[in-house]
């Protein structure tokens, strides 16, 4: 059994210049039957630089299916009562007819994590390539929000599409099949 993580969702407050320890807690804000919510805090001294939430399931590697948390026998009373001001996870269109094809990327042996899949953490790198590096010299991510919809594999090609709409950019990432495997936003 392994955790899938299945949304993830950060608020930049300030960028941190890595010259100096960060401090990150985490806890558990919400949990039912499969899900558990983790919000997480980044901070330097008394200063916050980012805030964040997580969704997460039980994944049995086994089967490849979604678990319930009572498969690993996850307790009930770990929800904790802090709150960050970090708005729910938003429902993000999953239709890319309106957005502009940016990039294929083929999946990779090195992007697999345990089960076979892409890890998840390669699709926030699939968002940020969908930008040069002139448009990040003058802009600054303040938020981003990823949610997986499909897995990826060895081999698979997946298609990057963006869309602007002001200071937020939809992103999403298709199979060569038209599944969309992933759907997201920043805005800087």
């Amino acid at each position: 059994m392994a955790w899938m993580y299945t949304k993830y969702k950060m608020r930049v407050i300030k960028q941190a210049d890595f010259s100096g320890p960060l401090h990150m807690e985490t806890w558990i804000e919400k949990q039912d039957k499969v899900r558990i919510w983790q919000d997480l805090k980044v901070s330097v001294g008394n200063e916050v630089y980012a805030l964040g939430r997580l969704e997460s399931c039980v994944f049995h590697l086994e089967e490849q299916k979604i678990g319930k948390l009572s498969d690993i026998e996850m307790p009930q009373d770990v929800v904790c009562e802090e709150k960050i001001a970090l708005d729910p996870f938003a429902k993000i269109k999953r239709d890319v007819s309106d957005m502009e094809y940016v990039f294929s990327y083929k999946v990779q042996y090195s992007d697999l994590d345990k089960s076979h899949h892409m890890a998840n953490l390669r699709y926030v790198n699939l968002m940020e390539n969908v930008f040069s590096p002139e448009f990040y010299d003058c802009q600054r991510l303040k938020e981003l929000e990823l949610h997986y919809v499909a897995q990826s594999f060895y081999g698979d090609e997946i298609r990057m599409y963006q869309k602007s709409t002001g200071d937020t950019y939809q992103i999403a990432g298709v199979k060569t099949d038209g599944t969309i495997v992933m759907s997201g936003t920043m805005t800087f």
